[in-house]
């Protein structure tokens, strides 16, 4: 799904960040968002959130992995924080919205748990000391549910 190699990028993308010269494309959660608001037909929940944690994987074998240990006691480049903060105040701040006009909507829990795995995958990076980040998000979900679905 990915549409660029850049990791940042794709995550400023997914939060819907303004970039100079950049179209944001149809296959991420700013997009998701927009037509959910339009009732239009958005791309799929699932898989823009695998992208979005898999952008996060590769930004924390840059980080932390092969930076080094003297390097992970720097301060983390703010585009990231505010990419990763933006995703996740996205799917809440939907989620929200939907609940106040339908309060069992399907979407609205399928938002809160992009959110709780984007923030789950978040927090690893952030630890510096979890190798796979889809898998550490899988292992702390089937932790809280088993196999169902959060």
């Amino acid at each position: 799904m990915t549409t660029t190699n850049d990791p940042l990028l794709r995550l400023q993308q997914h939060a819907g960040l303004p970039m100079p010269g950049e179209e944001i494309p149809k296959d991420v959660l700013a997009e998701f968002v927009f037509q959910a608001r339009r009732g239009g037909q958005a791309p799929s929940l699932d898989a823009i959130t695998a992208d979005i944690i898999d952008c996060l994987d590769r930004l924390n074998r840059q980080v932390n992995q092969e930076a080094g240990a003297e390097a992970q006691c720097r301060m983390m480049d703010r585009r990231i924080v505010y990419a990763a903060s933006g995703i996740v105040w996205a799917c809440l701040d939907k989620a929200m919205e939907l609940r106040r006009t339908d309060a069992q909507s399907a979407m609205a829990s399928d938002l809160l748990s992009a959110a709780w795995r984007v923030q789950c995958a978040w927090d690893a990076l952030v630890a510096g000391d979890v190798e796979s980040l889809p898998s550490h998000v899988a292992s702390e979900q089937e932790a809280r549910v088993g196999k169902g679905h959060l």
